[in-house]
């Protein structure tokens, strides 16, 4: 899990977006983001935080196989987890 500082102006677009973009489930605190790179599908889950913070808690590797159905793999490497936060946030919450 990491925690990404924000200005007032990017937290609230981001929050926003996240909002209206992303999935929720119901009695949830976090966001659960689709995103896409280099042809895989992560699922990214973030949690808006106080005072203008964002934790990005993990990632989901998904990788479909035709014929052989689908691999999920959890991501919990801080490093990977700001890398696919970073791409999230650059293009506005996916």
């Amino acid at each position: 899990m990491i925690l990404r500082q924000l200005n007032e102006k990017q937290f609230e677009y981001f929050q926003n977006q996240l909002i209206l973009k992303a999935h929720q489930n119901p009695l949830d605190a976090d966001f659960q983001v689709p995103i896409n790179v280099n042809r895989r599908e992560y699922l990214l889950k973030v949690q808006p935080t106080t005072k203008y913070k964002m934790a990005v808690l993990q990632a989901l590797m998904i990788e479909r196989e035709q014929g052989e159905g689908i691999a999920h793999t959890l991501i919990t490497d801080n490093k990977v987890l700001l890398a696919l936060f970073e791409l999230v946030l650059f293009q506005g919450a996916a």
